[in-house]
């Protein structure tokens, strides 16, 4: 159907005027087309959709909750970071690594009872060098009083010579001795210098997170293990650890060494000082 476009009266389809109102009819041929917006199609494609599909598959959907990021945990990044440090301590206290060696050698020598010579040497030395000489002079002297100076003094010799091993063993006492105290002045002045040292160059490293008396490499290597077998989250945690362990084998130790001290005294395993003098040439 065709209609005016000035008054609105219906008119045949092929009429140039309006009946009415004279105006010239012209054919219509829809609205204007225009390109459609991207929303546009959006909405049209999506009505299209819903139009043409199922109606059982248009319920609604549950919906389906977000799952969280998976985070990695603080403690594992912490002991990362904690073991990163660990092996930078390493590599830089490896480089004194024959000082820090004897460095615990010289303090375990120190630290134990000083190695001194026995004191049954010169107990027993003195007892087996006066006891003959003490008879050679009576026997001198004895001599002398009956004129017979030449037999008394050959009788005296033999006890003199029989005094030679008490006088040997004060010698080794003495000398024993002198070695013991050498040797202790000695790890002490190189104790010393060694300190010094290896302070100086745990100093030098700047800001350090464990104290100097745990910088040994070996030491560090046994923190580095401690956390990385995930005992320990930090190296305090691992230095508190490796402390508890080593008390209680010290105890363990101790109990030992006074179970077996208790056993020797019961069955006499303890050999009489004197023959503690033989020390002194079996060295």
């Amino acid at each position: 159907m065709v209609y005016c476009g000035q008054c609105g009266t219906q008119v045949t389809e092929g009429t140039k005027f309006c009946p009415n109102c004279g105006a010239a009819i012209e054919e219509y041929t829809g609205p204007s087309t225009q390109p459609a917006s991207p929303l546009q199609e959006y909405w049209t494609n999506r009505d299209a959709t819903y139009a043409c599909a199922d109606p059982a598959a248009q319920a609604v959907q549950p919906v389906q909750p977000v799952q969280p990021v998976q985070n990695i945990p603080q403690n594992h990044v912490n002991r990362q970071q904690e073991e990163q440090s660990i092996q930078d301590l390493i590599r830089y206290f490896s480089e004194k690594q024959r000082q820090y060696n004897e460095y615990d050698a010289i303090s375990e020598a120190l630290y134990q009872p000083r190695d001194r010579a026995h004191k049954a040497l010169l107990v027993w030395g003195i007892i087996l060098m006066a006891i003959p000489l003490l008879i050679g002079f009576l026997v001198l002297l004895i001599g002398i009083a009956a004129d017979d100076v030449g037999s008394g003094f050959g009788i005296s010799l033999i006890f003199f010579l029989l005094a030679l091993p008490g006088f040997f063993m004060i010698f080794g006492y003495v000398r024993q001795n002198n070695r013991s105290k050498a040797a202790y002045q000695y790890n002490d002045t190189r104790f010393m210098k060694l300190t010094d040292e290896l302070v100086q160059h745990y100093n030098n490293y700047g800001y350090c997170p464990i104290g100097f008396e745990y910088s040994n490499p070996s030491v560090l290597q046994t923190i580095l293990n401690t956390i990385h077998g995930g005992r320990a989250d930090t190296a305090k945690e691992a230095i508190n650890l490796l402390l508890d362990a080593a008390r209680r084998q010290n105890k363990r130790a101790f109990a030992i060494q006074r179970a077996q001290s208790a056993r020797a005294a019961a069955h006499g395993a303890y050999p009489p000082a004197a023959f503690c003098a033989t020390a002194f040439f079996t060295r």
